[in-house]
């Protein structure tokens, strides 16, 4: 008798297998041992790759939600087989994760310089997930067309994490002449517009006073503008105690 083989195992419990793995060049790798399991990663691309990158891909949400808002404004629609739209969604995964970590390094560099540390692992996550989400907002804006639109789409955002988000548009707007020397170019994607940040302050104003007009009050700290910093977290409790105390 001869004894089994990986080809022998059953469909589901390979599935299982691709879905556990640490990361997608496991999976790749897996994919070539035999046919079969070739044949389950192609008829399973999707699924097999939410599993694995909702465990091993930083902000996978927010990530998430950047691609879902980039294709409504082109117009993408989500046809075709599996396994090729599955493996473009891959692309586009890492290609904007590149672009979050090549800001990320500039910003870790004023950091290191206001400070003369650089930033945690949390800071550094707090700092990837307000980006995206700014990221999400740059392109979401170009589809409200009113600031009653714009008031709606930030409504659902936390209060702490809007008071972050606009203060990384901030300093992402002072800092064009950095992120150009890293590769970004002044016209990219995720270069923020003035008109962005305006946009997302008025918000802000909105959420907090009333009014669009009445601005908020920032920390004196690094010129407010590093909000994902530890040392900023108990101004952004203080904001959100007030908030729910006066809803």
């Amino acid at each position: 008798m001869a004894p089994p083989s990986l080809s022998d195992m059953p469909s589901e419990i390979i599935l299982s297998i691709f879905k556990v793995t640490d990361d997608l060049s496991t999976v790749t790798s897996l994919a070539g041992t035999v046919r079969i399991f070739y044949d389950i990663w192609g008829q399973n691309t999707t699924a097999i790759t939410d599993s694995v990158l909702q465990r091993s891909f930083e902000c996978y949400d927010d990530a998430q939600k950047l691609i879902e808002i980039q294709d409504e404004v082109k117009g993408v629609k989500k046809s075709g087989q599996d396994h090729h739209v599955a493996i473009e969604r891959i692309k586009r995964f890492r290609s904007n994760a590149s672009t979050v970590d090549a800001v990320f390094d500039v910003y870790n560099a004023h950091v290191y310089y206001l400070r003369k540390q650089y930033m945690s692992p949390a800071e550094g996550i707090r700092f990837k997930q307000s980006f995206y989400r700014l990221w999400a907002f740059t392109w979401l804006f170009h589809i409200l067309y009113t600031m009653e639109e714009v008031f709606s789409a930030c409504a659902a955002t936390p209060l702490r994490d809007l008071y972050a988000i606009v203060q990384t548009a901030l300093w992402q707007f002072r800092s064009i002449q950095a992120l150009q020397r890293s590769g970004i170019s002044r016209n990219s994607e995720p270069t923020t517009a003035p008109d962005t940040w305006m946009m997302l302050s008025c918000s802000l104003n909105w959420r907090v006073n009333g009014s669009e007009y009445l601005p908020v009050h920032f920390p004196d700290i690094y010129q407010g503008e590093y909000l994902v910093l530890d040392e900023c977290q108990g101004f952004l409790d203080e904001v959100e105690r007030q908030h729910s105390s006066s809803a």
